[in-house]
């Protein structure tokens, strides 16, 4: 008996085969597409969301914008990479309609429109609202660190703490530690040598640090390790924070297609005959909705 074999390379079809038999209705890569298809991009915030009236057409920011959330979703992030994928992925030749833009555009995209990713973010989030996903009855702040490949610095935000009605502390601001940082650490422009970093430790309250990583840890632990982005690939403040934003958008429409299925997703998103985009909220926070959190 033989092995399986295929069909030969030199075979020649009188028809050739349909790019959407290869992609299945129950795939996420079709919410992406239904999604992105119904966003106002110049709403929005993304540079050039029209087409030139002269010179060269330039690529749909929707296209991009799809590349780079499916690239997301599936742990591909680097702009040479997400080329390679627009050339031999079926999943991304469905999506770009075949479509092969290069790594210096691709990355372009990302740099360019560090806050229109960030107000997509926000969009997605008021969809999720809409659908009745947050219970919005608990909120858990993570404190976690991410690997910087570009830049310098560590910053620490104790805000939300003091705000905060669950009083994990005996003390009113936590404990408070002052650690010197190595000079290594730092940038050399700045005369930093006593330079402290504070570091806040609570008394752990068993029940609401248990509650705390039931609701943190998921998102964040699958974002960082099952999704490879536990490092930033841009610098700078805000194209980090774009970059981030791009990362739980995956998280999130992936997270959504799980709990409400694919087709019942997109036919809500069909349904929608407009889509209001305000200055909502942006924050590491997540909403308790279902056993697995989304970001928010």
């Amino acid at each position: 008996m033989e092995y399986i074999s295929g069909a030969s390379r030199e075979q020649m079809i009188m028809m050739p085969d349909c790019i959407d038999d290869y992609v299945g209705e129950e795939n996420t890569v079709r919410v992406i597409d239904a999604y992105v298809n119904g966003l106002d991009m110049q709403m929005l915030g993304f540079s050039h969301p029209t087409p030139n009236d002269t010179g060269r057409p330039r690529y749909n920011p929707k296209d991009l914008l799809k590349l780079y959330i499916y690239g997301y979703m599936n742990r591909v992030r680097s702009s040479r990479r997400l080329e390679a994928e627009t050339k031999r992925n079926l999943e991304v030749i469905w999506l770009l309609h075949k479509l092969t833009p290069d790594h210096k555009t691709i990355a372009s995209f990302r740099h360019d429109n560090a806050a229109a990713l960030k107000n997509v973010f926000r969009d997605f989030v008021k969809l999720c609202m809409k659908l009745g996903l947050y219970g919005k009855e608990l909120i858990a702040i993570d404190g976690r660190f991410y690997k910087k490949t570009n830049g310098f610095g560590v910053f620490h935000n104790t805000e939300a703490c003091r705000q905060c009605p669950c009083k994990c502390s005996k003390e009113t601001y936590g404990r408070r530690y002052h650690v010197p940082m190595p000079e290594s650490e730092f940038s050399k422009v700045y005369n930093d040598r006593d330079l402290t970093v504070k570091q806040i430790r609570i008394a752990p309250n068993k029940q609401l640090i248990r509650q705390r990583k039931s609701i943190v840890e998921h998102p964040f632990g699958t974002i960082k390790r099952s999704m490879d982005a536990g490092y930033c690939l841009t610098r700078g403040l805000q194209n980090v924070s774009g970059e981030f934003s791009l990362a739980f958008l995956a998280y999130n429409l992936k997270r959504v297609s799980n709990i409400l299925g694919t087709k019942k997703l997109i036919e809500y998103m069909a349904a929608q005959s407009f889509r209001l985009f305000s200055s909502p909220f942006l924050c590491s926070t997540v909403f308790l909705p279902h056993p697995a959190p989304l970001m928010s």
